[in-house]
């Protein structure tokens, strides 16, 4: 006989399998019954119900001299049901990234962990000369030395500069036809939508920057004389040393407002959507609303190095001040939020689970009823299938 096990809150019991009952029952072939039974103290009664295997099929009539003994049961209600789909997560400053030199030399200077850098200041040393952040969707990635050059890359030189205070003066717009090297006398090409232009009063404005940074004055930018974030930055950790190979990580940085950090299994995170909306438990009981911002696209291994890979997910308070004062603090996060109105329900200690898969409940009067199974809450748990009406009794543990 399969074996049969009851869910509750907290454990699963197993229904140990008994002989098949005596032939003069005049059972039908292949069916098979379990007797779930419960011995507690001297003072408790000892409750028994006659569970069979799902044939279709009633049960058959107690025997003569047979008597039934009193089980717990709840009756099929129907009503409406919420749940939310919760997740532990921690306060903190969101995953770390490492940061890696571009410029070969020697590190001779590195931040202390906790530093927040922002615009223009410099991240670390190589050689001496100052690598200062700046702002933008990607790094530098070539050499910007040319009158003309277009490119995402040249636009972030020209809004970080322009922040800082240097002026960039006019910038061609999106369609505007420019000469990338006039020099070379290259064909006009359109500015496309994200591109800016090496034009020559950005030239100036970079001279103008390198001589107030400590750096040679020669108006072109590699890609190794500044470090691009997203954003001002926290120093999470240092992981290289004063005299070591500048082209090697050399620090992880967060970001510098407090984000909830949830680790959650794949088959879970794929029903996460960046924007979806959360609440946030926090530890001293309030609540906090706040959105998914990120969902990581690769898996990473738990703190403790055990169980399966999971994806980090990243969510903010709408209301930043609600995290203030707690550094890596554990929380809860309820998001997917479900309502299932006018549905079947028992209580989740009706619930056998199957070794085959699946869940049945048991009727007080007749068979076990295969169910399918929707959302809990409350101590309920959703459930239809044929068979099932409301009002009916169910056998529960609880």
């Amino acid at each position: 006989m399969p074996d049969v096990r009851r869910v509750n809150d907290e454990e699963t019991a197993v229904m140990p399998a008994v002989s098949d009952p005596p032939s003069g029952n005049h059972r039908p072939p292949g069916v098979r019954r379990g007797v779930l039974a419960a011995a507690v103290t001297a003072l408790a009664l000892v409750a028994a119900v006659g569970v069979y295997w799902l044939t279709g099929r009633p049960s058959a009539p107690v025997g003569p001299g047979e008597e039934t003994a009193a089980v717990a049961t709840q009756p099929i209600v129907r009503t409406d049901l919420s749940a939310r789909d919760q997740l532990p997560g921690a306060i903190g400053f969101g995953p770390p990234r490492t940061v890696k030199s571009a410029r070969e030399g020697t590190v001779t200077w590195l931040p202390a962990a906790g530093a927040r850098i922002e615009r223009g200041q410099q991240l670390f040393r190589v050689d001496d000369m100052p690598v200062p952040l700046f702002y933008g969707p990607l790094p530098l990635y070539r050499t910007l030395d040319t009158v003309g050059m277009i490119g995402r890359d040249v636009k972030i030189v020209a809004e970080n500069l322009n922040a800082l205070g240097y002026r960039v003066r006019h910038q061609p717009d999106t369609g505007e036809k420019v000469s990338p090297q006039p020099s070379a006398g290259g064909a006009p090409v359109k500015v496309r939508d994200g591109e800016g232009v090496y034009t020559a009063e950005l030239q100036k404005a970079v001279r103008l920057w390198q001589r107030a940074t400590g750096l040679p004055e020669t108006g072109t930018i590699a890609a190794g004389d500044v470090a691009v974030q997203g954003g001002a930055v926290r120093v999470d950790s240092v992981t290289a040393q004063t005299g070591d190979p500048a082209a090697s990580a050399l620090l992880t940085v967060t970001a510098t407002g407090k984000v909830i950090t949830l680790l959650a299994e794949p088959v879970r995170a794929s029903s996460i959507r960046r924007g979806d909306q959360v609440v946030v438990n926090l530890p001293d009981g309030t609540a906090a609303a706040g959105h998914v911002s990120a969902v990581g696209a690769g898996t990473t291994t738990p703190p403790d190095g055990a169980g399966e890979q999971k994806i980090a997910v990243t969510v903010v308070t709408k209301d930043p001040a609600a995290a203030d004062g707690l550094d890596r603090a554990d929380v809860t996060v309820d998001l997917n939020a479900q309502t299932r109105a006018g549905v079947l329900a028992v209580r989740v200690g009706a619930l056998l689970a199957l070794r085959e898969g699946g869940y049945a409940v048991q009727l007080a009067d007749g068979p076990l009823i295969a169910v399918q199974v929707g959302i809990f809450a409350g101590g309920l748990v959703e459930v239809s299938g044929d068979g099932l009406a409301e009002g009916a009794l169910v056998v529960t543990s609880s």
